[in-house]
């Protein structure tokens, strides 16, 4: 039981000398409160320099804060949502002893822009700033753990980086994600990421709820992508890459606003909630001959009754009376021209302009501001499958 959560109007609490247990999250939303004082003769928390926190005094963690915690330099850990729901902390600045933060530590701050994480930082938690308005994060070189979904629901988010001394996560090419560098494996990203072509996965929830995410290209390269991927994003269409041919659980779930999905020839599964909730979708191309193993919730609350599948010629049967294929209101066969006609325009997509940078390096284009700020001389240009080339600019 959390005894003081979602108490708004609470401002200031003191914690007698005979607290001897606190409970995770304990003062999660409690919005107005400013100031907490331990009582001196508590031997078991302190808040230690006026701190406005609680800190258990044995291990050094702190386990409660509020908008004007100051995180003393003795602290060596943040503890599992210790700043959860703190809308009102705008900045952090995390001393240089701490070592590892908890899970949600601070999820649901959603004035949160500014955080600095030291060095000494090791571990980082699940969702530690899910739902934060951080702009910007750099990742310091010797974080070695970081969990899952840890910058979901940071839709202000456009910068990631990865301190280039880091040799467990690394963010190449300017790719504004985190890359475990041994796995190339895609744990975490942003509105603004693009998927490098060295990359062959992408990790459970490492876009979850990123809503201003309206269009990702996804390399050849990559052959896994994580349950609930793409959870909550704003895409609007979707395409499958050949590599792949498993389609994980939930990988589009609640994808409000996607229209249509390409599958490729090569999937032979699709697992359950795969394509749930996405209410306005319209068209799915499902290029394999082979039926693909279905779950048979992997459309559920989506209105395939209404919407268009296409598939080859050749299987049109098959899929008009396989379950959940069945249920869409209208299946058409396509010929090995319309077929030919996609995969064209997937290998264009693979080449897509993603960011543009001037002879220094300095970015000056995204796919969102192309040509607006383009440069005289030579320019860079970076692909969607991690390639790069030169032109000049007159």
């Amino acid at each position: 039981m959390v005894l003081f959560f979602e108490c708004f109007a609470l401002t200031s609490i003191t914690i007698p000398s005979t607290v001897t247990s606190i409970s995770i999250g304990a003062f999660t939303f409690c919005y107005a409160l400013s100031s907490i004082t331990v009582d001196e003769g508590n031997t078991i928390y302190d808040s230690r320099n006026n701190c406005n926190a609680i800190i258990e005094t044995a291990t050094n963690t702190l386990v409660a804060g509020c908008a004007n915690t100051e995180i003393p330099s003795g602290v060596t850990g943040i503890a599992e949502e210790a700043f959860s729901g703190c809308y009102n902390l705008t900045s952090i600045t995390i001393g240089s002893g701490v070592t590892s933060i908890g899970n949600n530590a601070f999820s649901r701050c959603s004035n949160l822009v500014s955080v600095s994480i030291p060095e000494g930082v090791t571990s980082i938690g699940d969702y530690t700033f899910w739902g934060c308005g951080l702009t910007t994060i750099t990742i310091p070189k010797n974080v070695t753990s970081i969990g899952v979904g840890l910058l979901s629901a940071c839709n202000e988010l456009t910068s990631v980086n990865v301190d280039e001394g880091n040799h467990v996560y690394d963010s190449r090419n300017n790719c504004n994600a985190i890359i475990e560098t041994a796995t190339n494996s895609l744990v975490a990203g942003c509105k603004r990421t693009y998927i490098p072509g060295t990359v062959t996965s992408i990790a459970t929830e490492a876009f979850y709820y990123c809503s201003q995410l309206t269009s990702i290209s996804i390399p050849e390269s990559v052959t896994t992508i994580g349950d609930y991927a793409f959870r909550a994003c704003g895409l609007t269409s979707f395409t499958f890459p050949e590599s792949l041919t498993s389609i994980s659980r939930g990988t589009l779930y609640n994808c409000s606003e996607m229209t249509s999905v390409i599958l490729p020839s090569t999937v032979t599964s699709i697992y359950d909630f795969a394509f749930a909730f996405c209410y306005k979708l319209a068209d799915v191309y499902c290029l394999a001959e082979d039926i693909p193993t279905t779950y048979s919730n992997a459309f559920i609350y989506s209105p395939i009754s209404s919407a268009t599948l296409h598939v080859p010629a050749a299987s049109l049967e098959q899929y008009q009376t396989t379950a959940p294929w069945s249920g869409f209101g209208t299946i058409v066969g396509m010929t090995q021209d319309e077929i030919d006609a996609i995969e064209e325009v997937k290998a264009s997509e693979a080449t897509a302009e993603t960011a543009r940078y001037d002879i220094h390096g300095r970015q000056i284009s995204t796919p969102q501001n192309q040509r607006s700020t383009y440069v005289k001389g030579i320019n860079i240009i970076r692909h969607s499958n991690g390639t790069t080339r030169k032109v000049l600019v007159k």
